[in-house]
């Protein structure tokens, strides 16, 4: 196998991101997220969360970024609200990578 096709995940693979202070979600102390892959649905209703320039760095859009994360970490709004700015920025390239990454469909 090569060494791209060794870093391509599937699809369905979850991510994991440990923050640094544990945020309230659901009622309940939240000290990791555990993301899904974007889906064309998320990005509808989300919108694009950030947009590329021509040298390739990225422009966040905070208010789409920060819908993207609740939706994509299933937690409400409001506990995306209480991230630390570092967890949040960490969270926000872990959503960047679906849409940067490539993917491998299931067969």
């Amino acid at each position: 196998m090569s060494d791209q096709a060794e870093n391509i995940r599937p699809v369905e693979d979850p991510m994991s991101l440990p923050l640094g202070k544990p945020i309230k979600a659901h009622g309940a102390e939240v000290q990791r997220l555990t993301f899904r892959m974007a889906k064309g649905e998320d990005i509808t209703a989300c919108g694009v969360p950030f947009t590329l320039s021509s040298a390739g760095e990225a422009d966040i859009k905070a208010p789409a970024m920060s819908r993207m994360i609740a939706t994509l970490a299933s937690i409400p709004p409001s506990s995306v609200a209480q991230m630390d700015a570092p967890d949040w920025l960490a969270a926000a390239g872990m959503v960047i990578g679906f849409f940067t990454e490539p993917t491998q469909a299931k067969p």
